[in-house]
């Protein structure tokens, strides 16, 4: 079983529709696959990494499995610097305050 044919089957358990989720070091492993579930559920979703060709590829690849086809908000950030800390919260709040749907 592929792991598109894992997250088409667990679509209908949960409906995230209208729910933001911010998964941090979502760039590549746990991370990864955890946005990639929260978006396959309807949940606009924002990846965080460190590496900004990760962050893209997780990006795309997390769009085409939102039902809604929703685009993921992308922040290359290293959340070990405080100001990186800050520009996260305040992108996702912002972007989400005057556009929920990304």
């Amino acid at each position: 079983m592929s792991s598109k044919d894992i997250y088409e089957e667990v679509r209908n358990s949960r409906d995230f529709t209208g729910k933001v989720v911010l998964v941090t070091g979502s760039s590549g492993g746990i991370g990864e696959q955890t946005v990639k579930l929260f978006s396959a559920l309807g949940a606009s979703v924002v990846v965080t990494g460190r590496r900004a060709e990760g962050v893209k590829r997780v990006a795309k690849e997390a769009q085409e499995l939102s039902p809604q086809k929703l685009k993921p908000l992308e922040v290359v950030a290293d959340l070990a610097k405080d100001a990186d800390v800050e520009r996260v919260f305040n992108e996702t709040v912002i972007i989400n305050t005057s556009n929920p749907r990304i």
